[in-house]
């Protein structure tokens, strides 16, 4: 159906594209988050050096992917609401 996204969620969408490609992984200290350039290659590079707690180590190795379902998410449910607008237009009020 392909409903507008709106600007913000556009915004999020290009920066999610244009950020360091996964998968990113968060080294068994927490300290460090990293992915391999290309994800194939035997050595990572450093994404981000995170001096904080293992869970916020692993919400950021985890934002790629979890930003990316979250805007396939939203599209799916503007898609879904967008059908049932198109019917309840077509439904005849009696």
């Amino acid at each position: 159906m392909g409903v507008q996204m709106p600007d913000r969620l556009q915004d999020i969408r290009a920066r999610l594209d244009a950020a360091t490609p996964g998968p990113w992984e968060r080294w068994k200290d927490g300290m460090r988050v990293w992915s391999r350039v290309p994800p194939d290659a035997p050595f990572g590079v450093d994404v981000a050096d995170v001096y904080a707690s293992h869970a916020t180590a692993d919400l950021i190795a985890h934002a790629p992917e979890d930003i990316a379902w979250l805007l396939a998410e939203v599209e799916r449910l503007q898609d879904r609401c967008e059908v049932l607008r198109h019917v309840a237009s077509r439904t005849v009020q009696p």
